[in-house]
């Protein structure tokens, strides 16, 4: 009976602790994510980009999502020719621009992003894995189709693949994709509206 009873109060300051535990890192998540929005409101509002570099951009719209799986939202803008921030270490963080137009594409399931271009009659599927450690985006693998053929890239040189082994590559790492659309302009209604 006294042993019962000990492992009931044993186990009730355990489940009250994991409770209070969970409770901080929750409040410290939603500070994070407090000082995230304000930090992208800024640079939506102060847009620095659009000048300080070669082939500049400006911010003309914006969505948030966590793409990363950290529970912190980045701050996608210009979805026609994507460019990805995140917010890490008290910053906001580069971590992406596609340079040129194309089409962003983002998987739930694996947290990994595709950037999908085509020109030409040829279409590029790049595909980014994020790694929380060092904060960037990492290459996975590029695919290219043209003219009804499919490549890969090993070792800087193209490689042709099935239509089979293609489409198995789309599938193994970007289950259920979706596109990462920026409806939102670039407004004080907007910003107001959805980064708070």
């Amino acid at each position: 009976m006294r042993k019962k009873f000990s492992y009931i109060i044993v186990s009730g300051i355990l489940c009250c602790s994991l409770f209070f535990s969970t409770q901080a890192v929750t409040a410290k998540t939603a500070d994070t994510k407090e000082k995230a929005l304000k930090a992208y409101e800024e640079l939506l509002v102060k847009d620095p980009y659009a000048d300080d570099m070669e082939g500049g951009f400006s911010a003309e719209t914006f969505s948030i999502k966590d793409i990363t799986g950290d529970d912190l939202p980045e701050l996608i803008i210009n979805g026609d020719a994507p460019q990805i921030f995140t917010y890490k270490d008290g910053e906001v963080r580069w971590i992406y621009n596609s340079w040129v137009l194309s089409t962003m594409y983002y998987s739930e399931k694996t947290n990994n992003v595709m950037n999908y271009y085509s020109w030409n009659g040829e279409s590029d599927y790049s595909i980014y894995k994020y790694d929380k450690k060092t904060g960037e985006y990492s290459s996975i693998i590029s695919l290219t189709s043209k003219n009804k053929k499919y490549y890969t890239y090993k070792d800087g040189k193209e490689v042709k693949i099935t239509k089979k082994e293609f489409d198995s590559y789309i599938k193994k790492y970007m289950p259920k994709k979706e596109e990462l659309k920026t409806p939102n302009k670039n407004t004080d209604k907007n910003r107001s509206k959805y980064l708070k």
